[in-house]
């Protein structure tokens, strides 16, 4: 921004200078032309007088050298201001283009951050449903384990029971169960 500042300054003051210059470019030529025309008129009535008449020729040329280089200097202060006319409008047009850059920049950040934000609460989403999936099957795991552990359970009571009694049977005892057996089977 200092930069900007700085040859605002500078294309200022050298506006200033520029006109300045005009002016007293201006100034000088509306002088040169009315001594023109006074020196034209004293040398018209005394030109029976041959060194004033030098004398005169020699301010006549010496005024349109003048002429000449105030024109020249007008014509130099003119190119430079066209010049810088030029320079500010490029200088314009390339603030105007990074104004519009900036601003495609920032655009471009917010649609990023959105995009990024909706993909962060997606990937929260996926956790909660990945952490109740998980939940559900291990509820329907310890289910089957119940179910099955129970189904187990029943075979396996019944088998320690035959081989108890079949281990009672060999040693001779006999098992007050399996008496209850024998003794509803034989009524």
């Amino acid at each position: 921004m200092q930069i900007g500042a700085s040859r605002g300054k500078t294309h200022n003051r050298c506006i200033m200078g520029s006109k300045t210059r005009l002016k007293d470019v201006s100034n000088g030529l509306t002088a040169s032309k009315e001594l023109v025309k006074v020196l034209n008129r004293i040398w018209g009535a005394q030109e029976q007088h041959l060194s004033s008449k030098s004398l005169f020729s020699a301010l006549k040329s010496e005024l349109d050298r003048a002429h000449i280089q105030m024109k020249e200097s007008l014509l130099k202060a003119t190119k430079e201001l066209e010049s810088e006319k030029r320079a500010k409008e490029i200088l314009e047009q390339v603030c105007d283009e990074l104004a519009r850059g900036v601003g495609e920049l920032k655009r471009q950040s917010v649609e990023v951050m959105e995009e990024v934000e909706k993909e962060r609460e997606m990937l929260q989403l996926a956790d909660v449903l990945r952490e109740e999936r998980v939940q559900m099957k291990l509820s329907e795991a310890k289910y089957h384990f119940e179910e099955t552990n129970a189904a187990v359970e029943t075979p396996r009571n019944e088998l320690e029971a035959y081989l108890r009694t079949k281990k009672g049977e060999e040693n001779g005892e006999m098992s007050p169960s399996f008496d209850r057996i024998k003794d509803l089977g034989v009524q």
